[in-house]
C-alpha cells in the first residue's frame, strides 16, 4: 500500500513539473528524499520496474508520505490555476508513451493533467483501498 502511494505521487510530481512545467519537481526542490527515504526508486526513479522485493521494502512514515502528496498537489494546482485555456489546450509530445501507448504520442497540457494527477492517481489509490478491504480495514487513504 505505501509503495501504490508512493509511486503515485512520485510519478505525478516528476512528469507534470518536468514534462509540462519544465523544472524539478517539488521531491528534489524541496528536499523530501531526507524524509521519503527509498533506497532503489527504479528509473524513472517512482518505482516503474521494480520486483516484488524492493517494493514491499518501501516503508515510509505516512504523515511524511501524505505531506508530500500535499506539497504535490498545491504545487500543481498553482500551475493549473495560471493556465490559460490556450495553454491548457496546448500538445504535448510523449516519446515515453509510445513504447507501450503508440496512439498516445501526443497529449494536451489538460488532457496529461487529467490522465496522470486524476486517472493514474485515482487508479493507486484505489489499489490501496482495496488492498485495505482485503484485510478488513476501512476508510481511504488520504
Amino acid at each position: 500500500m505505501m509503495f501504490a502511494m508512493w509511486h503515485a505521487y512520485r510519478s505525478e510530481d516528476d512528469i507534470i513539473h518536468g514534462l509540462l512545467m519544465q523544472k524539478p519537481g517539488v521531491f528534489s526542490r524541496e528536499s523530501w528524499a531526507e524524509r521519503l527515504p527509498v533506497a532503489q526508486p527504479g528509473k524513472p526513479p517512482f518505482g516503474t520496474g521494480l520486483n516484488r522485493e524492493q517494493i514491499t521494502a518501501v516503508r515510509l512514515r505516512l504523515d511524511d508520505l501524505l505531506g508530500y502528496a500535499e506539497a504535490v498537489r498545491a504545487s500543481i494546482q498553482a500551475y493549473v490555476d495560471g493556465l490559460s485555456e490556450e495553454q491548457g489546450a496546448e500538445e504535448v509530445p510523449l516519446p515515453f508513451f509510445v513504447p507501450v501507448y503508440p496512439m498516445l504520442d501526443r497529449m494536451s497540457r489538460a488532457e496529461i493533467l487529467s490522465f496522470f494527477c486524476i486517472g493514474h492517481t485515482a487508479e493507486h489509490l484505489g489499489e490501496v483501498q482495496y488492498s485495505k478491504g482485503l484485510l478488513g480495514l476501512t476508510g481511504a487513504p488520504l
